[in-house]
């Protein structure tokens, strides 16, 4: 089963039923844990705690998914892959703590590394086993896809929109709104640069720029 825990709930929800929360003593025991396992945040609220000291709490064998990718990353058989997680789980801070609700928790992931409980362990090769191609990227998947013209068809009756001409519009949503002969000009403007130098040197100019662009057209 995966299980992600949050800062709002750092303790989980209920193994049988993620929708489900945990009872009210089941949370105050579980920030308690938390907090005992690291001095440097005995006194922290329960969303000031890293999640990298906590775990879901009614899970039997919790592991960090992470340190299941690093391992199966590294290549090697199950034994392998099973010495690194164990490591990566000894370096963390509540490994060494003494209290009751994580020697269960430490209790449980030894189980599941080791002969001692046929169920749990199981339970981890299947998902080491099942993890393993798509962690390492060696899985191949096909994913359906379907081009589309950029323009549409002139032969079904659809106008084609000039791409310049679109982008110009989209810009200008966001600020002053381009139309007519206003549009116009800034189209021509962007194709011909020298558009504006050259409509000062007229000598006769019977309409401001935009308009005249717009009549000699």
């Amino acid at each position: 089963m995966f299980r992600v825990v949050t800062r709002s709930h750092p303790w989980g929800y209920k193994r049988s039923n993620p929708d489900e929360t945990l009872t009210v003593k089941t949370i105050r025991d579980a920030l308690e844990c938390f907090r005992a396992a690291s001095s440097e945040i005995k006194d922290y609220p329960p969303h000031k705690i890293p999640l990298t000291h906590v775990w879901p709490v009614d899970a039997i064998a919790p592991i960090p998914l992470v340190f299941l990718i690093e391992a199966l990353a590294e290549g090697g058989d199950n034994e392998k892959v099973t010495t690194h997680v164990k490591q990566r789980l000894e370096a963390l801070p509540f490994w060494e703590c003494e209290k009751d609700c994580w020697q269960k928790v430490k209790k449980g992931l030894n189980q599941a590394f080791s002969v001692e409980n046929v169920e749990l362990q199981q339970r981890w090769i299947d998902l080491v086993r099942r993890l393993r191609d798509t962690a390492t990227l060696t899985a191949n998947y096909d994913v359906s896809g379907l081009i589309l013209p950029q323009t549409a068809r002139p032969e079904a009756g659809l106008v084609t929109s000039d791409p310049l001409e679109t982008l110009f519009i989209r810009v200008n949503r966001a600020g002053t709104t381009l139309e007519g002969e206003e549009l116009m000009y800034s189209i021509l403007k962007s194709s011909w640069i020298q558009a504006p130098q050259f409509i000062e040197t007229l000598a006769a100019k019977l309409a401001h720029p935009p308009r005249l662009v717009r009549a000699s057209v």
